[in-house]
């Protein structure tokens, strides 16, 4: 069996349909982003993550696995990231930052519920 998958397959496996936008500036601790409608799961597909801090990080990681979705620091900011991640069943996205009380940032989510 070939490993081989068609561009209509990888297209598939990267499309999304609902973004998560915002902005903070405060540093946030085990804040629900997300929260599946009921009997469904989140498949995160891409993160974004703006700050104006030098220091610090932020994490996103399912609330009941603890699994990490993405880890940003404030000085190795990649852009975006492309992601297949998905949680469990009924399982929300949560957000930890330490980047500093006056360090604005930026989050966006790119995800499908399954």
């Amino acid at each position: 069996m070939s490993n081989y998958k068609s561009q209509t397959a990888i297209a598939n496996a990267r499309d999304f349909d609902t973004s998560f936008t915002a902005e903070y500036d405060t540093n946030q601790t085990n804040t629900t982003v997300i929260t599946p409608t009921t009997g469904t799961k989140l498949a995160v597909k891409g993160v974004y993550v703006g700050t104006e801090a030098s220091t610090g990080y932020l994490r996103l990681e399912f609330g009941t696995s603890g699994n990490t979705v993405s880890t940003v620091f404030a000085n190795d900011q990649p852009g975006y990231v492309e992601v297949d991640i998905k949680g469990a069943v009924n399982e929300v996205l949560r957000m930890d930052s330490a980047f500093g009380a006056d360090n604005n940032f930026y989050l966006l989510v790119n995800y499908r519920q399954e």
